[in-house]
């Protein structure tokens, strides 16, 4: 018996036991990367509500910066399966500052099989409103 015939069959039992361990590297690939671009858009939210709160006059900045904040997190609905807004204004030193908070959790679509369930991500950000700027 030649070498030839005593390793017949080793490439496909090393392919067998190759494949799913890289499929499921490529998996958690596929889940970093939606994290991160979840990520980026509440991220995004947070910061585009806050920012317009800070613009508007102080009655009107809480329901304002809720507005734009859910609007762009609507945006979003294709990656997060549930998604949620808050929006206040809050004294701190004489200054009035809008508080928006963006949270999502990741939809899971097709990396279920991972038995990983979706992480929630959050995003706080936080503008002074603007006396000068603001929107009368």
């Amino acid at each position: 018996m030649n070498v030839t015939e005593r390793e017949r069959g080793s490439l496909s039992t090393e392919v067998v036991l190759l494949v799913p361990m890289l499929m499921l590297m490529l998996m958690f690939v596929v889940l970093v990367g939606r994290v991160q671009s979840v990520s980026m858009l509440v991220r995004h939210a947070a910061d585009v509500g806050a920012r317009s709160g800070s613009l508007a006059h102080m009655e009107d900045a809480s329901r304002r910066a809720f507005a734009y904040s859910t609007y762009e997190i609507s945006r979003a609905q294709n990656v997060c399966k549930s998604s949620r807004v808050h929006a206040e204004s809050q004294r701190v030193n004489d200054e009035t500052m809008i508080v928006a908070t963006a949270t999502c959790v990741v939809r899971m679509s097709g990396l279920s099989f991972l038995g990983l369930k979706g992480p929630t991500i959050q995003a706080v950000s936080m503008e002074v409103v603007d006396r000068f700027r603001s929107i009368q």
